[in-house]
C-alpha cells in the first residue's frame, strides 16, 4: 500500500493536464466540424431543397418553345432569385470546407505536439 501512495498516486495526479489539453484541442476541432456540418446542411443542402429545386421545378412546367418576349419575362421572373441563392450556396459550402480544414489542421497539430512532447 505504501508503494501505491508514494510512487503511483503522485505520478497519476501530475498527469491530469495532458488529457485535459487533448480534450480541449479535440473539443475545438469538434466545434469546427460541427459548425461545418451545420453550415453545409443549412447553407448548402437546405437552401437547395427549399429554394432552388422548387424554382427549377416551376421552370420545368413551362411549355417550350416560347416567343422571345415570353421567354424574356420568364427569365427575368426566375433568374434574379435563383442567381442570388445560387451564389449563397457555394459561399456557404466554401465556409464549411474552410472550417473542416481548420478542424483537421487542429487535430494534426495535436498529434504532432503529442509526438514531440
Amino acid at each position: 500500500m505504501w508503494y501505491l501512495r508514494r510512487c503511483f498516486l503522485p505520478r497519476l495526479w501530475s498527469c491530469w493536464p495532458v488529457p485535459c489539453l487533448h480534450l480541449a484541442v479535440a473539443t475545438a476541432a469538434l466545434r469546427g466540424f460541427t459548425m461545418a456540418g451545420l453550415i453545409y446542411g443549412f447553407g448548402g443542402m437546405a437552401l437547395t431543397m427549399a429554394i432552388n429545386v422548387p424554382l427549377n421545378q416551376a421552370l420545368a412546367l413551362i411549355e417550350t418553345p416560347l416567343a422571345p418576349a415570353q421567354a424574356s419575362a420568364v427569365r427575368s421572373a426566375y433568374s434574379e432569385t435563383w442567381q442570388f441563392w445560387n451564389i449563397i450556396r457555394p459561399c456557404a459550402t466554401a465556409v464549411a470546407l474552410l472550417l473542416t480544414g481548420l478542424g483537421l489542421l487542429k487535430l494534426t497539430q495535436t498529434g504532432r505536439d503529442s509526438v514531440n512532447a
